[in-house]
């Protein structure tokens, strides 16, 4: 027999209770149902942000989950936070042949007009979060976009709404796996060498070793960063 909705929404928080990176303790997350379930409120980090979309929907199996859930950063105002964003745009390699866009408080700024592709992207700034609107070539390139704007401090939350060419989109593995590893290797705060990644149905597998907790904790991060990942098998020796 399906769950009512105080049932269920009782159920979610049971689980979220049990998992010790989502710490209710620090953690503000509210659950409404109409229709579906959102996620409301603030958690420390992007761990606590993608366990908790997990375990939400693990619990209510059929029915979609929205994640509205804001990372608990330091406060930005949007200009700046546009600024941000765009500068890691456009530094990007992976998009260099991609026109890009910023725009906050109505205020819109086109900082590369490319010529050789029409795949472009729109980062919309407000209150925190960025929206990303447009078109890439692959799901790598829509994971790793919003993967390092998490980088930015004072961004909250990324909707990401970035369309894919599908017929180059090729094996969801191997591009996750790809996209896990291009990340540790572009962390400046991280010695991702001794790193080996693999992944499976959205699932990745970190082995290896680190020189500290501290870099240990960046590459959770980094992985958990990217929003085609289901769950982290850590299996990384921090010497």
């Amino acid at each position: 027999m399906p769950l009512g909705q105080p049932q269920l929404i009782k159920a979610i928080y049971a689980a979220l209770e049990k998992e010790p990176s989502v710490n209710l303790g620090r953690s503000r997350i509210h659950i409404t149902i109409d229709h579906h379930v959102v996620l409301h409120g603030k958690v420390p980090n992007i761990v606590a942000k993608r366990v908790a979309a997990r375990l939400a929907r693990q619990v209510t199996l059929d029915m979609e989950v929205e994640d509205r859930l804001r990372v608990d950063t330091e406060a930005l105002g949007d200009a700046a936070l546009r600024d941000k964003a765009g500068d890691a745009l456009s530094y990007e390699p992976a998009i260099a042949n991609h026109s890009i866009l910023v725009e906050s408080n109505g205020h819109q700024l086109t900082l590369r007009n490319s010529r050789t592709s029409a795949n472009f992207v729109h980062a919309q700034v407000k209150d925190g979060v960025i929206t990303l609107r447009g078109r890439v070539d692959s799901i790598s390139h829509r994971w790793l976009i919003e993967a390092i704007l998490w980088w930015i401090p004072g961004c909250q939350r990324i909707d990401n709404l970035l369309g894919v060419h599908s017929s180059l989109d090729g094996d969801l593995d191997n591009s996750l796996t790809d996209t896990v590893r291009m990340m540790l290797e572009k962390d400046p705060l991280l010695n991702a060498d001794q790193l080996h990644v693999g992944s499976a149905a959205g699932i990745v597998e970190l082995d290896g070793w680190l020189p500290s907790q501290e870099q240990h904790k960046m590459a959770l991060f980094d992985t958990w960063a990217i929003p085609g990942v289901e769950d982290v098998r850590d299996r990384i020796v921090v010497e």
